[in-house]
Parts: C-alpha cells; structure tokens; sequence
C-alpha cells in the first residue's frame, strides 16, 4: 500500500469552501429567500412547462430588480452571489470595515426583498 502525503492546504480550501456554501445556504433561510439550485426537474415525459415558465419569469424580475440598484449595492450582490466572496472579503476589497459591509449587505437584502413582495415575485 503506498501512503499519499495529503496537502493541507487543499483541506483548508475545501473546508472554506463548505463554511462559505454553508453560511450563504443559513443566510438565504433567515432571509427567506428561494434557492434556485434545489429545484429540481426530473427528465420524463411530465415535463411541467408551466413552472418553467415561472421560473424563468422570476429570474428576470430577479434580474431588472437587481438593474435598479445602485453601484455599490449591484457590486456587492455580484461579489457575494456570483463571484462567491464572503462578506469579510468584500469588506476588504472595497477597504471597509466588516461591520459596514455586512450592514450593508442587510440593508441590500432588506431592499431587495421589499421590492419583491411589492412586485409579488414571492
């Protein structure tokens, strides 16, 4: 049997990663927002085009609600959801402090999630 020395440094990358998946996923809970990734379609012959449809219509409110926000409220939205930066990486990108960018980060949530009940999205 031959013995594989593993790298540590790949272990630490894996574990930030699953904490950063794990703290977006609580995150999105105590904001009650819909995780589009865990829908799934099933490949048959059911195929329900009506919820597709939905979904792709949610996506695009999603998207113009996002294109009303200001720049620095769009920038962190794209660094957090899309380029999966933590809030403390975000902070020091833009040179702030932690507290100021996850009150920030609230607050863009909190805007967000009005918008979206008064369009009825959710």
């Amino acid at each position: 049997m031959i013995k594989i020395k593993k790298s540590t440094t790949w272990y630490k990358v894996q574990k930030k990663m699953w904490r950063h998946e794990h703290y977006l996923k609580e995150n999105d809970i105590e904001h009650k927002m819909i995780c589009f990734n865990n829908i799934e379609f099933r490949e048959s012959n059911n195929i329900d085009i009506q919820k597709i449809v939905e979904r792709n219509m949610i996506f695009n409110e999603l998207h113009n609600i996002i294109s009303q926000l200001d720049y620095k409220e769009k920038k962190l939205i794209n660094c957090i959801y899309f380029s999966e930066m933590s809030i403390n990486q975000y902070a020091k990108s833009e040179n702030i402090s932690y507290p100021t960018a996850w009150e920030r980060h609230k607050r863009t949530l909190d805007k967000l999630k009005r918008k979206c009940l008064h369009l009825k999205i959710f």
